[in-house]
């Protein structure tokens, strides 16, 4: 055998029986017994600081999501936002965008649960007589101060292209990029 073989096989054989020492041990006394846990003190504080409590709890930020919607018709388009990843999560919101293709949605408690602080919408598009269009936008929410989320809504444009609108360009020939 080689010198790095046996090495190797010396390793091997130390890395077993390391942890396995402890089995072969003489001590026969057994392991004690784990400690009942004390009931809470949360029971024993009045309701009040609960509360107290609760509201000193920093509040998940707000977006304001404007969108802007080029080359819709006479009668608009309706809209439905929802999270685009499992990473963020809000309540999705439906509205109805008029002719001239200017939105502006407000989202409360906006949870995002990844380090990189990204939270992607998706964003529906429903225009009569056309296929519906999801378009993904992502959004990078600021870093929490230490005392908890900045104050005031984070605000974010989107500016996309109507369903109608695609469809013609297609018609065309045209590719959208």
């Amino acid at each position: 055998m080689r010198v790095w073989s046996k090495m190797a096989l010396a390793l091997a054989a130390g890395a077993w029986i390391v942890p396995a020492s402890p089995c072969f041990s003489q001590d026969k006394t057994p392991a004690p017994a784990p400690k009942a846990e004390k009931p809470a003190d949360d029971a024993k504080k009045p309701v009040d600081e609960k509360a107290e409590k609760a509201e000193a709890r920093p509040k998940s930020p707000t977006v304001e999501l404007r969108l802007v919607i080029g080359g819709l018709g006479s009668e608009g388009c309706d809209v439905e936002v929802k999270p685009g990843n499992a990473a963020c999560r809000f309540k999705n919101q439906t509205r109805h965008v008029a002719s001239d293709g200017k939105l502006t949605l407000v989202f409360r408690d906006v949870e995002v649960r990844s380090v990189d602080r990204n939270c992607t919408f998706a964003i529906t598009m429903r225009e009569s007589g056309q296929e519906p269009k999801t378009v993904h936008r992502g959004f990078r929410m600021v870093a929490p101060s230490a005392d908890g989320p900045r104050s005031g809504a984070q605000s974010f444009t989107c500016f996309m292209s109507s369903p109608s609108k695609v469809a013609g360009l297609e018609r065309e020939g045209r590719t959208i990029r």
